[in-house]
């Protein structure tokens, strides 16, 4: 840019002395003109001049004086000037006498030009006629003022002109550096130079400046980085060091409840492992705010079926609704035959989060999850869950900050019900990472509805379509139960399959309904606790369903009792829901179920209040493969005594036979003379770390090279599965790892072969 401009400048400066040049050549030589004139007038008076120039006698002496004349005139001017002393007659002039060389010269020298008649020109006479000498610039070849010549008219007292007198100067003998031209090309080159200057110092500082900023921005992104890596660092052995006694804990309680127990030792029990769960969710808070603020979240995006999310995650919270007393549903009001693409887990995560704000903070009512997926276009989709709940609620002042870190609804609400505060600010980042937005309206004492909005690709939903047999459409349905919310869904599903529902809160009204239709498919009744049995609902002819929960499920025997053909499970989901109606619409229904004998439960152990499944990975081995297959062995490497205690206490409830290592050495040792079904393996040990000895094994030609591998360890960072997968490990869990999780694994990597996940080793 200064460069431009000084170019401008230049240019600029050059065409005014050009032009102030040009300028001076001209005035010169109108003013060498007058003094032309004026010398030839000094020298001689016009009628002398006219007498001598029309005499034909004493030619010698009129040449004479002409001479004397001309170099009166050469002394009056400076430089290397030509004249001619021409007599005029009409509109031609005669040269009479000049100063040229009578003869060419081979040096350069002006040729004499006597006795040639030359014409005068338009331009002569007419500025002869205003009383002034004729001036004009000669040229070169190529167009370029060179020099002038002005021709002076000689005149009688009548003003007749009689002669001429004409000089002709080049351009280097006349052009004078005069104050105006010094002036205007010193003060051009002086800008010039200032300018030069000024763009110099400019261009100076700037790139001063710039070099200053990058080193600047090095330094600061430098400072940024080790920010970072001493962030990431301090995160990862804060969550190894947390995480590894509360594997301790939720291990060590997980295993004794699968055992049998008296009721308080169950109670005790379940109070620590609610403890450390509860623990665990405040690191896992605070670990996924330190990554969101570091930029260290990265999404998985693939397509998911938004119906089952909601239901896995309303799933979660059955047991704390029902033991609240609390109506908790999913809903879906708007479906699309395609599946949205996002990360499922992050938004599972958020809908945890809200739904688990919602069932902590709602002491009676209902909880509502509702689902609406309206596709926009043929690839994209809109997808809407909104929480609501009858709650607490929230302060209209409050609610412009509930998303705020570390910030709760109100400092009582804090006190009563715990929490960090990062959930919904957790959440908030999520959905904004995902391009969405989550908003909150609420009044105190009535309630908080949580809405999220996420605009994501879809893609055809990726299930199979199966003949499922299905009621015909229009066929009536009874749905019987007080809660609105479960009436509600309920309601919905049915409408989904085209079913006519009309819908009660008790069995009278139930009754009545039944007793005036006579073509009802099925109907869904609640509140079957106090009925008397047979149920009131089962003398009619519909087959009969019951809304149960999970901690009052019901066997085959009251179930017959009752005169019911199935139940189903309140929340009720999608999938129970269309496999109850399939039942149905094939006839599997129609028969009492058969009533299996079964034990009564010892009174001294008696039954947990949550079912665990109990069956050993090595029985299930065994029916699948065949009464001569060989119990799965695990080997778990680990160097903390307290992680091997825990390990072997958990395997041993699931019949697996059970090897461990203190360490890499020793477990690169076993594993290079015996061969084994899996390994769980701690990443960080000291000496041969999980890592190494993963390459080691993959890399040898042991008995082991194929053998499943999976990463046991407390740290919960994504580089951390990475480093695991690539070092040729095939699964990576996290610690604490509860049992139903650890069970998963052993049945994946080391179950019956059907169950098994093709093993993909990554090696080294």
């Amino acid at each position: 840019m200064a460069a431009a401009v000084t170019a401008g400048i230049l240019l600029t400066l050059g065409a005014l002395s050009l032009f102030s040049m040009r300028r001076v050549m001209q005035r010169d030589a109108e003013e060498i003109g007058i003094a032309a004139t004026a010398a030839v007038a000094a020298s001689t008076s016009p009628d002398a001049f006219a007498s001598q120039v029309g005499s034909a006698a004493d030619s010698a002496l009129r040449q004479e004086r002409i001479r004397r004349a001309l170099a009166a005139m050469v002394n009056a001017l400076p430089g290397a000037i030509t004249f001619e002393v021409a007599s005029v007659t009409g509109d031609s002039m005669t040269i009479l006498a000049d100063s040229a060389s009578p003869s060419d010269d081979d040096h350069g020298a002006p040729v004499s030009r006597v006795g040639t008649t030359v014409p005068l020109g338009n331009v002569v006479l007419e500025a002869w006629s205003d009383g002034r000498p004729a001036v004009s610039l000669t040229q070169s070849s190529f167009s370029w003022a060179t020099g002038f010549r002005a021709i002076a008219p000689v005149r009688r007292a009548d003003g007749t002109v009689v002669g001429a007198v004409s000089m002709t100067a080049e351009a280097a003998h006349y052009v004078r550096w005069d104050a105006e031209l010094q002036q205007t090309v010193f003060a051009g080159i002086a800008v010039v130079l200032a300018l030069a200057a000024l763009a110099g110092i400019g261009v100076y500082r700037m790139e001063l400046g710039r070099r200053d900023s990058d080193a600047q921005l090095v330094a600061a992104r430098d400072a940024a980085e080790a920010t970072a890596r001493s962030r990431g660092e301090f995160l990862a052995n804060m969550s190894h060091e947390i995480r590894t006694p509360l594997h301790g804990v939720l291990g060590m309680t997980e295993a004794l409840l699968a055992m049998p127990h008296t009721e308080a030792d169950r109670r005790s029990l379940s109070v620590i492992n609610r403890s450390a769960s509860s623990l665990l969710g405040i690191l896992n808070d605070i670990l996924d705010f330190s990554k969101l603020e570091a930029g260290r979240v990265d999404l998985v995006n693939a397509p998911f079926d938004p119906r089952a999310l909601v239901d896995d995650v309303t799933d979660l919270f059955a047991v704390r609704a029902e033991e609240k007393g609390i109506d908790l549903a999913a809903r879906e009001t708007a479906r699309t035959d395609h599946w949205p693409v996002g990360d499922a887990a992050r938004i599972r995560q958020v809908l945890l989060n809200l739904t688990g704000n919602a069932v902590k903070f709602t002491e009676s009512g209902f909880v509502e999850v509702e689902l609406s997926t309206v596709a926009i276009g043929r690839k994209t989709a809109v997808l809407r869950i909104a929480v609501r709940d009858t709650g607490i609620g929230i302060a209209q002042d409050v609610q412009e900050r509930v998303f705020e870190q570390f910030s709760q609804a109100e400092t009582s609400t804090a006190r009563r019900y715990g929490g960090t505060g990062l959930g919904l600010t957790i959440s908030r980042q999520l959905v904004v990472l995902m391009g969405g937005t989550i908003s909150v309206s609420s009044l105190p004492g009535k309630g908080s509805e949580f809405v999220i909005s996420l605009q994501l690709p879809s893609v055809p939903a990726a299930v199979d379509a199966p003949v499922i047999p299905s009621l015909p459409p229009g066929h009536r349905v009874v749905v019987c139960t007080p809660l609105r919310a479960t009436m509600t869904a309920l309601t919905e599903l049915c409408a989904r399959e085209r079913l006519v529902v009309e819908a009660c809160a008790t069995i009278e009204q139930a009754e009545r309904i039944l007793s005036r239709q006579e073509h009802v498919a099925v109907t869904f009744c609640d509140g079957f606790e106090n009925a008397p049995r047979p149920h009131p609902l089962s003398r009619f002819r519909a087959p009969l369903v019951f809304l149960t929960t999970v901690h009052h499920p019901l066997n085959n025997s009251t179930l017959s009792d009752l005169g019911a053909v199935s139940q189903l499970r309140r929340p009720v989901r999608q999938d129970h829901f269309s496999a109850l109606i399939a039942d149905l619409a094939a006839g599997r229904l129609d028969a009492p179920p058969v009533v299996p004998v079964r034990p009564k439960p010892d009174a001294e152990a008696p039954a947990p209040s949550v079912q665990v499944d109990r069956k050993p990975i090595a029985a299930a081995a065994e029916a699948a493969a065949g009464p001569h297959a060989s119990t799965p062995t695990v080997l778990v490497v680990d160097d903390v005594e307290l992680n091997l205690m825990v390990a072997r206490a958990m395997l041993a409830s699931m019949g697996v036979e059970i090897r461990t290592a203190a360490g890499g050495e020793e477990a690169l040792d076993i594993l290079s003379r015996d061969k084994l079904d899996l390994v769980l393996m701690d990443c960080h040990m000291p000496g041969v770390d999980g890592y190494d000895a993963t390459r080691t094994i993959r890399g040898g030609d042991g008995p082991n090279r194929d053998t499943p591998i999976v990463a046991l360890s407390a740290s919960a960072f994504a580089e951390d599965k990475e480093r695991a997968i690539a070092s040729g490990m095939n699964d990576f869990a996290t610690k604490p790892i509860e049992l139903d999780a650890l069970r998963k694994v052993l049945v994946r990597w080391a179950g019956p072969r059907d169950a098994r996940q093709p093993a993909q080793t990554g090696r080294a």
